[in-house]
C-alpha cells in the first residue's frame, strides 16, 4: 500500500536566481494510505479544519518563521511540475 503525501508551497522558504524570497515546495508523509480515499478526500478534509496552516506549520516546525498566510495547499502535480526533484540523463 503506498503512502499518501501531502503537498504544500510556502513563500519564503526560498529564493530565486536574485536572492529574492520565492515559493519552496513542501512535501510531508501522513504513513499508509487508506483504500478508497483519493488525495481530493484529504485535501478537501484539510481544508475544512480551521486554522490548518497554522497546523501544518507547526507540524513542520516552521510556526515561528513562517505566517499562515506563507502555505498553500497544492496537488501531488503541481509539486512535482514545480518543485519536483529534477534528474539528470
Amino acid at each position: 500500500m503506498e503512502d499518501v503525501c501531502l503537498y504544500f508551497k510556502v513563500f519564503g522558504l526560498g529564493e530565486d536566481e536574485n536572492k529574492k524570497l520565492c515559493y519552496a515546495g513542501m512535501k510531508i508523509n501522513m504513513g499508509k494510505a487508506v483504500p478508497g480515499v483519493t488525495y481530493a478526500d484529504v485535501q478537501k478534509k484539510l481544508l475544512g479544519v480551521p486554522n490548518w496552516q497554522e497546523q501544518i506549520l507547526e507540524l513542520a516546525s516552521l510556526n515561528t518563521i513562517f505566517d499562515p498566510k506563507d502555505i498553500s495547499l497544492i496537488t501531488p502535480e503541481e509539486y512535482e511540475r514545480d518543485y519536483g526533484e529534477e534528474t539528470e540523463a
